[in-house]
C-alpha cells in the first residue's frame, strides 16, 4: 500500500515537472524571438532599444510605417501635417517616395530633438541653434544614449542610418505607451502611398522580386569585408536600389494605365554605371569569398540586371494584351510604350556592364599572354578580344588561340607541359595494379610444383594486361569566352522570379567561379599586321555556325596572306567583326543576313577587287 503512494507521489510531482518545462518549452519554440540588450526598465535610452526579429520590410514599406508612427507623435504631427499635404498636391513626377517628407522633416533639426528628449536622453536640444547645428546635436545626444556608435556615423548613409534610429526611438516609444492614434479628419500616408495589391500582374511581380534583391543587396554588403575591393560597389547598389524599388512599388500599385515604368529610372542613369563597376571589379578580383552564401549573393547583381529586360519585355507584351482587347485609348497605349522605354534603357545598361566586364577580362587575358610568352612583339597596344579558335592561315584548319590587339592578329599554338617520365619498373608496377583492380579474379588452373614455379607475366595462367599509360598532362581548363556577357555568366541562363525575400534562387549546375585560363606557354605561329588588312567577311555555315575570312597584303599586292576562321557562334563572330571594326576603320560593301563584307578605305580599289 505505502509502495503505491510512493509511486503515485512520485508520478504525481514528474507531471507537476512535466507541465512547467510544457509551459516555458512552448512558447520558447512558437513565441516571437525578442532578445532585449539591457531590461527598458523606465523606459530609458541609456537601456538600449529592444532589438526584435521581425520579417523583412521593403524601403517603401519602411518609410511609410515610419510617417505613421510620426503622425501619433503629437509634437511631430503639427509640422508633419503640412509637409504631407504638400506632398499630396504635388503632381510633376508620375511616382510618389514616401522618403521625401522624411527628408525635408529631419532637415530641421529640432524635429529630431524632440523625439529624443521624450526618451529622457542626457542631452537637452536648444531650439534657438541653427538647423544645421540641431542636426549635429541630435547625433550627439544619440551617441550619448547608446543609440549609435561613432564607426556607424562615420561610415554608413546618414540619412539611411537616420531611419532606422527614428523607428527604433518610435518603437521604444510605443511600447512604453507614448504614441496615440493618428487624427482620421487629416491625410494619411495610405492615401498619398498606396500598398502594391497581392495580384498576378507582372507589375507586382516585379515589386515583389525588387524587395527580394534589396535584401539581397543588404545582405551583400554586411557579408563582404570592408577592406573588400567590391565593398563599395555593393553598397553603391543598395542606396541606389532603396530608391528604385520605391519608385516601382509606388507605380506598381497604381492601375494599368498609369504604370510609366520608363519613369522610375528618371535621374538615376549614370547611378545604374554602378553595375559596370561591380561587375569588372568581380572579375579582377577573385571570385569566391570563402562561403557559399557571399558567391551565391556576388551572382545576384548580375543575375538580376539580365532579367529586367525580360522583366519589362512580359510587361509591354501584358499592356499590349489589354490594349488589343479593349478599345483604343491613349492612357493604356501609353504605359506599353512607357514599358518598352524602360526595356530599351535597362537592355543599354545590360550592354554596358557586359562592355566593362569584356574589357576587365581582356586586361586579364592580356596580363596573361604576355605571361605566356617568351618575346612578345613590340607596340601591340590594349586587347580587343581573344579566344579558342579553329583557325587556317597556309595548311589546314588548326585549333589556335588568337588575339586581337590594337596593331596586330597574333595566332598562337600551345606547348603542352610533359611531366617527367616515370621509370619503367613503377610504370609496370602501376600497370599491374590496376589490371589487379579492373579486371575479376580468375581461379587458377592447378600445377605442379614445377610449372607453379616457372610462370611468368607472360604466361598462359597469369595473364596481365597493361594498359596504355599517359604520360601527358590532363588537358588545362578552358580559356574564357571572347563573348562573355552578363547572359553567359547564368547557368542556365533563365528568367526566375521569387515573391519571398527569403527565397534563394538556386540554378542547376551552377558555377560561381570563371573558368581559369591556361598556363601553358605560347608559340607564335602567325602575326599579322592591321594595317594592311584589305577586306574581312562574315558568312553563314551550315549547323547555325559561321564563318570569318580575313585577306592581308602589302600596299603594292605583291604578297597577299588569307586567315580562316570557322564553326564560330553568330556572337562569337559578330564581336571578332566589331572588334576588327574598331581596330580598323572599315567600309561596309556588302551586307545581307547570310553574308557581310567590309574593305579597308587604305587600300585601292582595284587591290580590294582583286579579293572579291
Amino acid at each position: 500500500m505505502s509502495r503505491n503512494i510512493g509511486e503515485g507521489v512520485f508520478q504525481g510531482r514528474l507531471a507537476n515537472l512535466a507541465l512547467k518545462f510544457t509551459t516555458k518549452w512552448l512558447p520558447f519554440c512558437f513565441g516571437p524571438r525578442r532578445r532585449t540588450l539591457n531590461s527598458l526598465g523606465d523606459c530609458s535610452p541609456s537601456h538600449a532599444v529592444s532589438v526584435c526579429r521581425q520579417a523583412y520590410q521593403s524601403p517603401y514599406d519602411r518609410a511609410v510605417r515610419l510617417l505613421e508612427n510620426l503622425l501619433r507623435f503629437p509634437s511631430i504631427a503639427q509640422f508633419l501635417y503640412p509637409i504631407l499635404v504638400d506632398e499630396k498636391i504635388k503632381s510633376s513626377k508620375p511616382f510618389k517616395l514616401p522618403t521625401e517628407p522624411l527628408q525635408t522633416l529631419f532637415e530641421r533639426g529640432y524635429t529630431l530633438n524632440i523625439i529624443l528628449n521624450e526618451l529622457e536622453s542626457p542631452f537637452v536640444a536648444t531650439i534657438d541653434l541653427s538647423e544645421g547645428d540641431q542636426v549635429e546635436m541630435f547625433w550627439r545626444g544619440c551617441l550619448d544614449a547608446g543609440l549609435v556608435t561613432p564607426m556607424m556615423l562615420a561610415d554608413e548613409e546618414r540619412f539611411e542610418l537616420t531611419l532606422r534610429i527614428v523607428g527604433k526611438m518610435l518603437n521604444l516609444l510605443d511600447e512604453c505607451g507614448k504614441l496615440g492614434s493618428i487624427d482620421p479628419r487629416y491625410v494619411t500616408p495610405r492615401s498619398i502611398y498606396p500598398h502594391a495589391s497581392e495580384s498576378n500582374s507582372r507589375a507586382a511581380e516585379l515589386a515583389r522580386t525588387e524587395i527580394a534583391y534589396v535584401h539581397d543587396l543588404e545582405r551583400l554588403v554586411t557579408v563582404l569585408d570592408r577592406t573588400d575591393v567590391l565593398y563599395g560597389c555593393a553598397q553603391n547598389l543598395a542606396i541606389l536600389h532603396r530608391e528604385f524599388s520605391m519608385r516601382v512599388q509606388y507605380l506598381a500599385a497604381q492601375s494599368a494605365e498609369h504604370q510609366l515604368f520608363n519613369e522610375a529610372y528618371e535621374g538615376l542613369v549614370d547611378s545604374f554605371d554602378a553595375y559596370s563597376r561591380f561587375c569588372a571589379e568581380r572579375v579582377r578580383s577573385s571570385p569566391s569569398r570563402g562561403t557559399v552564401d557571399a558567391d551565391s549573393l556576388l551572382m545576384r547583381p548580375v543575375q538580376r540586371l539580365a532579367q529586367y529586360p525580360l522583366i519589362f519585355e512580359s510587361i509591354v507584351a501584358e499592356h499590349s494584351k489589354a490594349c488589343s482587347s479593349a478599345q483604343f485609348c491613349e492612357k493604356p497605349l501609353r504605359a506599353a510604350e512607357s514599358a518598352n522605354a524602360a526595356m530599351q534603357r535597362s537592355k543599354r545598361i545590360l550592354r554596358r556592364a557586359n562592355e566593362a566586364t569584356r574589357e576587365a577580362l581582356n586586361e586579364k587575358h592580356r596580363e596573361d599572354f604576355f605571361a605566356r610568352i617568351d618575346v612578345p612583339p613590340p607596340g601591340l597596344g590594349p586587347l580587343l578580344t581573344s579566344g579558342v579558335v579553329s583557325a587556317r592561315t597556309m595548311d589546314d584548319f588548326l585549333d589556335v588561340e588568337a588575339f586581337l590587339f590594337d596593331t596586330r592578329l597574333i595566332l598562337c599554338r600551345t606547348l603542352k607541359m610533359r611531366p617527367a617520365r616515370p621509370s619503367r619498373v613503377r610504370r609496370t608496377l602501376s600497370a599491374m595494379h590496376l589490371a589487379m583492380i579492373s579486371s575479376p579474379p580468375k581461379r587458377p588452373k592447378r600445377q605442379s610444383a614445377s610449372s607453379s614455379s616457372s610462370a611468368t607475366l607472360h604466361g598462359d595462367e597469369l595473364e596481365f594486361r597493361l594498359p596504355e599509360i599517359d604520360t601527358v598532362s590532363p588537358p588545362a581548363g578552358l580559356l574564357l569566352s571572347s563573348h562573355v556577357s552578363l547572359a553567359t555568366l547564368r547557368d542556365p541562363p533563365r528568367i526566375a522570379f521569387t515573391s519571398s525575400p527569403d527565397v534563394t534562387i538556386h540554378e542547376e549546375n551552377e558555377d560561381m567561379t570563371e573558368p581559369e585560363p591556361s598556363m601553358d606557354p605560347l608559340v607564335i605561329r602567325s602575326s599579322l599586321n592591321i594595317d594592311s588588312l584589305v577586306r574581312v567577311s562574315q558568312t553563314a555555315e551550315l549547323g547555325g555556325t559561321a564563318r570569318l575570312t580575313m585577306q592581308f597584303a602589302t600596299v603594292d599586292g605583291s604578297s597577299d596572306t588569307s586567315v580562316v576562321f570557322r564553326h564560330l557562334n553568330p556572337e562569337s563572330a559578330a564581336l571578332w567583326l566589331r572588334m576588327i571594326k574598331r581596330a580598323l576603320p572599315l567600309v561596309a560593301v556588302e551586307e545581307t543576313s547570310a553574308h557581310s563584307t567590309f574593305a579597308n578605305p587604305g587600300f585601292s580599289h582595284a587591290l580590294v577587287s582583286k579579293y572579291r
